[in-house]
């Protein structure tokens, strides 16, 4: 499952996961895909039309825990949005605005360290937010339970949107 873009393109392995589909990002799914069109006669549409219907019926989701269309309501109303956590559920969710077309001002961490040394990594201490900024916590459970209560104190609740958990 880890190595599908190496056993496709490195050693013509015919086979591509519906799981391996779920979980990739769209930029390997993208390569993988232009790779397929270009060096084989295997007819891309129906992996297409299958990532549509796995989308549909929620079965790749790159947004859960949130519902879609809160999440496009909460995208509409702010002016700026931001994405508080930058690991698999932050990823996720701005693979989706990707997806969408969708905006966002950068990724917001509790503390910036080494490696998130990056122009669209914020340190929540070191954001002043508008009151038409929006805050999409893109968190695990037990990290969200740790940084709701900070952020509620200081931001309305119309500011943020959280996991259904």
């Amino acid at each position: 499952m880890y190595y599908f873009q190496d056993l496709i393109c490195e050693f013509g392995f015919p086979i591509l996961k519906k799981k391996t589909i779920c979980l990739m990002n769209l930029e390997e799914l993208n390569t993988v895909i232009d790779y397929i069109n270009e060096k084989t006669n295997y007819d891309t549409c129906l992996i297409s039309s299958n990532i549509h219907r796995l989308y549909m019926n929620a079965l790749f989701n790159p947004i859960a825990p949130f519902d879609s269309d809160k999440l496009k309501e909460f995208y509409d109303v702010h002016k700026r949005i931001f994405i508080y956590g930058c690991g698999s559920y932050g990823k996720g969710i701005s693979r989706y605005f990707k997806y969408m077309g969708w905006e966002f001002e950068g990724y917001i961490v509790s503390q910036m360290n080494q490696e998130e040394d990056e122009m669209n990594i914020f340190a929540y201490n070191d954001m002043m937010f508008q009151p038409e900024d929006g805050i999409i916590l893109a968190l695990g459970k037990e990290s969200f339970y740790e940084v709701y209560p900070i952020v509620k104190k200081e931001l309305s609740g119309s500011q943020l949107l959280y996991p259904i958990y």
